[in-house]
């Protein structure tokens, strides 16, 4: 009687472990879902950063060049480069 009794308590101890570890197991990846997600979007602005810093980049150069700057601004950047 005394084994029965223990196997049962036995048997109750595991089921809630299981549903325990369910709960963590579910927990755990809903988080890392959750980090992935992050991980896309914070890919997706460097990307958006990298190609406006070429824009910027295109449009000091193209500046810089003097093609496209009035007297005052030519004398800017003739300052600037000569230190």
């Amino acid at each position: 009687m005394e084994i029965e009794k223990l196997k049962g308590l036995l048997n109750k101890q595991r089921e809630e472990y299981q549903r325990y570890l369910g709960i963590m197991r579910e927990d755990f990846n809903s988080k890392l879902q959750l980090i992935g997600e992050q991980y896309h979007t914070i890919t997706e602005m460097i990307g958006s950063l990298a190609e406006d810093l070429q824009i910027i980049k295109t449009d000091v150069e193209f500046l810089a060049s003097g093609e496209a700057q009035s007297p005052p601004l030519r004398a800017v950047f003739s300052a600037i480069r000569n230190g």
